[in-house]
C-alpha cells in the first residue's frame, strides 16, 4: 500500500464536526497575525464599554465614544471571521453562522474556543513527530550524565 494521508483534527461545534488542522498554513497565519489582534481588540473594546457608562462626560462626548464603540465592535467582528476563515474555512463558517445575527463576543467566544483546541491539538502533533531531548522534558539525569 502507498502513501495514506493521515485524518484530520476535528472540532465540535453546535454538534458538528469540522477539521482543525493545527500543522494547516492559513490557520497557522491566523493563531499567529489574528489571534493576537482579536485579544487586544478584545481588551480595548470592553475598556470602551466601560467608558460607555461614565456619566460625567458631556453630550458630545458620549457621541464620540458611542461611535468608537460601534467601530470597534466591527473591527473586532472582521477579525474575528479571518480568524474563523483561516482556521476553518468560509463555507464552514458560512454554516455556522448561517442562522445568526453579527456578534461580536459569539465570534469571540468561537475565537477563543478554536485556538484552545488548535494548541492542544498542535502540542500532542509536536510531541508525536518530533523528538524532544530529554533536557526538554525536564530530565536533570540527562543534563549530569551528559556533561561527565
Amino acid at each position: 500500500m502507498g502513501f495514506v494521508f493521515d485524518k484530520k483534527p476535528t472540532i465540535e461545534i453546535d454538534g458538528r464536526l469540522y477539521e482543525c488542522d493545527p500543522t494547516d498554513i492559513n490557520l497557522i497565519e491566523g493563531v499567529s497575525q489574528n489571534y493576537p489582534k482579536i485579544l487586544a481588540l478584545g481588551i480595548e473594546f470592553e475598556e470602551m464599554k466601560k467608558q460607555l457608562l461614565d456619566t460625567r462626560k458631556n453630550a458630545k462626548e458620549i457621541q464620540a465614544n458611542n461611535e468608537a464603540f460601534v467601530q470597534k465592535n466591527k473591527e473586532l467582528l472582521v477579525e474575528c471571521q479571518s480568524f474563523i476563515h483561516g482556521a476553518l474555512g468560509v463555507e464552514e463558517y458560512n454554516e455556522i453562522f448561517a442562522n445568526r445575527k453579527p456578534n461580536s463576543v459569539e465570534h469571540l467566544k468561537l475565537c477563543v474556543y478554536i485556538f484552545n483546541e488548535i494548541m492542544k491539538d498542535r502540542a500532542k502533533f509536536v510531541e508525536e513527530y518530533i523528538d524532544l531531548p530529554e533536557v526538554a522534558k525536564g530530565d536533570n539525569d540527562a543534563v549530569n550524565s551528559s556533561a561527565e
